[in-house]
């Protein structure tokens, strides 16, 4: 995952068109971008991806990684909440419909948090872990949708958020846990491996056909083959 995040920061500095290929624009990056060999394979195997989607497939790679980004992080940011923090943090979502960031957008811009904040080394030094939280999510634009981070709505809220609950950066991976995570956005993802743990014939042309018309789904390895590592 690093490797990508090192192409992105780069490529912000070039002027390839959007649909220029992923792959072509490795081959084209100097040495001192250290960008992997699993990586490079993968976009050598998927020549057909472009740089409109390169932050569409970092994002999907950040969740699909999530369980090892969490073994990266350093004990002192895994701080439990306690009982009543937790029942403001369910009372606050109950009309969660209503609300323009839901419970399970408000765990993705958590989750994206610890991976790019607190994962390795990064969170050694940065953020102090007594910090508020909700601080730190709102301010990154860079989580937020457009649309989402511009609604008049979206500080009213956090507003409403850090009056109603207490949640500082050290239990931020607990938080996300309460928030009931964001994996559901794997979908098809989260069930293929649920098939390959089963053992259940059929997966790979399940997965497959499931993929038709969802980029991302190009993404996920077809089984038995070795899962390409980003990070």
């Amino acid at each position: 995952m690093f490797s990508l995040q090192l192409l992105i920061f780069y490529l912000k500095n070039e002027n390839y068109q959007s649909t220029y290929s992923i792959n072509e624009a490795i081959e084209k990056t100097p040495d001192f971008v250290k960008i992997n060999d699993d990586c490079k394979e993968f976009f050598r195997d998927h020549q057909d991806f472009k740089l409109n989607i390169l932050i569409s497939i970092y994002e999907y790679i950040e969740l699909l990684c999530y369980p090892q980004i969490v073994d990266n992080v350093n004990e002192d940011y895994k701080k439990e909440i306690d009982k009543e923090q937790i029942e403001k943090i369910n009372e606050y979502f109950t009309n969660d419909n209503e609300k323009l960031v839901k419970k399970m957008l408000l765990a993705t811009t958590v989750r994206r948090f610890i991976s790019r904040f607190l994962s390795g080394k990064r969170g050694e030094n940065e953020i102090k872990e007594d910090e508020k939280l909700l601080y730190f999510i709102q301010a990154k634009e860079e989580f937020w949708a457009k649309e989402i981070f511009n609604d008049p709505k979206f500080e009213n809220e956090f507003e409403q958020m850090v009056d109603s609950f207490d949640v500082k950066v050290n239990q931020a991976i607990i938080f996300y846990n309460v928030l009931g995570g964001d994996k559901e956005l794997l979908g098809d993802k989260k069930e293929f491996e649920e098939k390959e743990e089963r053992g259940e014939e059929g997966g790979e042309e399940g997965g497959e056909e499931r993929g038709e018309g969802n980029q991302n789904q190009n993404i996920i390895p077809k089984k038995k083959k070795k899962q390409k590592k980003f990070y």
